[in-house]
């Protein structure tokens, strides 16, 4: 018998040894099982991990309205909530209880917990650690004690609360978070906290979609967490600096003002000048209206823009004065110590006044650089002449325009620097400072002043060309018989331009549209283009810089359309043939058409080969003899009759 039961403990008990060795739960840390929360985006590492943790309660149950357990449990690597959906345990645990703790590890609604299944009171009335003062809701303060301080309510606190609980703004500066009171907790039904207040409390988290990275929330544990605080200092504002050195040519410059204590009321503060021996008005100007705004709730630091004027006078070095005062309904603010700032305008005419003047024309030269940019590459001077066209960089964003005197054309350029003239405009007169340089084969001046001597000049008339090349650049230029050779290349409204070919039937040339021309925000011109305006310029990446001229319109109006009606063309039903042709042509017109009417004959640059008047006989009559005379070419053909006008374009061979 003896060696019977030998037998079968011999053959269980391994067994239950095996099983019971399976069954070992494994103690972990909190800061363990939380890991980078990274389940989820905001849970715990260890989702589904069954462990035991030890560590100490805080806050109350939570949970005791619908008989769950809810509680924080800490040890000294971290916080995890802890929840049982039935309340069940033989022990009512209460902050301060020593546990330990076994379950499962998952989340809910991103706040990492243990759903437990079993607790053992190890101890009472452990030390609680004390709150961290926080300046955020995050991850780190979830199932942490923190400490809010100096806040007020951004949100009504119901009087007569109902539900689980209710949820409330609380704000500070720039700061909002959420409040939540459980109705588990004394603050529920109790009045509001008035004015400034300080809050301790666990930080929680509901957030209902993944990532689980926001939602963060402070849930007081009773009253008694929430107690007094301090309302912040005024604001106190000030330059940040005593002096501030500034050119003649340096335009609109701007001066930093400190702030420190800002908070949600916006602040104005006056800006006035002191005395100076510079000139309020000639040689600087204020801002207006004179006064710096801090928008509440920005909390960021403000400047003002001071311009500082170019008189074009040699002057000795001058300084001014400007100080910051408070504004009557401007808030509440102080003024700091450094309310003061002195401004020294050093002068350009006196570094400048040796630089020679040059015409136009001199500084170009035979445009040799690199086969195609003015002769005087990388030489600094002064010149003076007249603006043509738009701002090419816009509206406070440097300076580009085609500037001319009697001699020829140049371009000037500034990439951000505007000198203070954001209205500077065609036909202005303007000394300009600087040096030539060259743009992809456009020859420029690249600016270190620029001043306004007068405005409203007469521009030149403009020189008909049937083709661009370097004669043409910077210069005024107009196009006769150009149609455009693909609409599609027109886009509207996108990009810094775009650029159309334009043909004539014979040459091909290229027409930049400017997003600050007016013409980029409309539709591709329709119709019978009559000829077209602009300005002559230059885009040539490689050496030698002869080739990518374009033309450049200013204004809607440079590019003329024909008067032609669809009727009166399908009336007169014209048929000019043979064309292209040696000179000898036929012309034909409806019968629908007053027997006599005027006509002209023009070559491509515009300029009358001959007119009469007379019936289409007579019409194919000139028209052979005035072609057979000409050399070959484009020819255009213009017939009126009364008010109406028809064009049609000839091709001599």
């Amino acid at each position: 018998m003896k060696k019977l039961y030998s037998l079968l403990f011999a053959l269980i008990l391994p067994g239950l040894f095996s099983q019971a060795i399976s069954q070992v739960i494994p103690t972990y840390t909190i800061g363990q099982v939380r890991g980078a929360n990274s389940f989820e985006g905001g849970g715990a590492d260890s989702n589904n991990v069954k462990c035991k943790i030890v560590g100490v309660v805080y806050g109350q149950n939570i949970g005791v309205t619908g008989n769950r357990l809810q509680l924080v449990l800490r040890d000294a690597t971290g916080g995890i909530g802890l929840f049982k959906n039935v309340n069940d345990l033989p022990v009512q645990l209460v902050q301060g209880d020593s546990i330990r703790a076994i379950g499962t590890v998952n989340s809910f609604n991103g706040l990492s917990q243990l759903t437990i299944d079993s607790v053992v009171r190890l101890g009472q009335n452990r030390q609680l650690k004390a709150p961290i003062v926080v300046e955020d809701l995050n991850e780190f303060s979830e199932s942490n004690l923190v400490k809010l301080e100096n806040f007020t309510l951004g949100s009504a606190w119901p009087a007569t609360p109902a539900g689980s609980g209710f949820t409330v703004k609380i704000v500070r500066d720039n700061l909002t978070f959420d409040l939540r009171i459980d109705n588990d907790c004394n603050l529920f039904g109790a009045p509001a906290p008035v004015g400034y207040f300080n809050v301790v409390g666990l930080g929680g988290q509901f957030d209902n979609s993944a990532p689980r990275n926001s939602g963060y929330q402070l849930l007081p544990r009773n009253a008694s967490d929430i107690t007094p605080g301090s309302a912040p200092p005024n604001p106190t504002i000030s330059f940040l600096s005593k002096t501030a050195l500034v050119f003649e040519t340096s335009g609109i410059v701007q001066i930093p003002i400190k702030s420190t204590n800002l908070s949600l009321q916006n602040l104005t503060v006056a800006i006035l000048p002191l005395d100076s021996n510079a000139t309020f008005g000639a040689d600087y100007s204020l801002p207006t209206p004179s006064e710096v705004v801090f928008p509440g709730g920005v909390f960021a630091d403000q400047a003002i823009n001071l311009t500082i004027i170019n008189d074009a006078l040699i002057e000795n070095t001058e300084k001014f004065r400007i100080v910051l005062r408070k504004k009557v309904g401007g808030g509440d603010y102080f003024i700091g110590s450094d309310s003061v700032i002195t401004i020294t305008i050093k002068d350009d005419e006196i570094n400048n006044v040796q630089l020679p003047t040059y015409n136009i024309g001199t500084l170009r030269g035979t445009n040799s650089f690199e086969g195609g940019a003015a002769d005087s590459m990388n030489v600094s001077c002064k010149i003076r002449g007249t603006l043509y066209g738009p701002n090419l960089r816009g509206v406070n964003n440097g300076i580009q325009f085609t500037i001319r005197d009697a001699t020829g054309g140049i371009n000037i350029f500034s990439g951000t620097n505007n000198f203070g003239l954001s209205t500077l405009a065609e036909g202005d007169s303007i000394r300009a400072i600087g040096k030539i340089g060259q743009f992809n084969g456009l020859s420029q001046l690249n600016l270190d002043s620029i001043v306004v001597l007068a405005t409203g000049r007469s521009l030149k008339l403009p020189t008909t060309v049937d083709s661009l090349s370097e004669a043409n650049e910077s210069d005024l230029v107009k196009v006769n018989g150009f149609s455009i050779v693909d609409a599609s290349q027109w886009t509207t409204g996108i990009g810094s331009g775009f650029t159309v070919k334009i043909t004539n039937g014979i040459k091909t040339l290229d027409m930049r549209i400017d997003n600050d021309c007016p013409l980029f925000n409309l539709p591709a011109p329709t119709g019978n283009i009559l000829s077209i305006v602009g300005l002559g310029s230059q885009f040539d990446s490689s050496i030698p810089r002869n080739s990518g001229y374009q033309i450049f319109p200013r204004k809607v109006s440079d590019i003329e359309i024909g008067t032609e009606t669809d009727a009166f063309s399908e009336k007169m039903d014209l048929q000019i043939f043979p064309n292209p042709s040696t000179g000898l042509v036929n012309i034909k017109i409806g019968q629908n058409i007053d027997s006599r009417f005027e006509y002209a004959i023009y070559n491509s640059l515009g300029t009358q080969i001959s007119n009469s008047k007379g019936n289409s006989i007579e019409l194919s009559k000139t028209v052979s003899e005035s072609l057979t005379a000409c050399n070959t070419g484009i020819y255009f053909i213009k017939i009126k009759v009364g008010k109406e006008l028809i064009i049609k374009k000839l091709i001599k061979n």
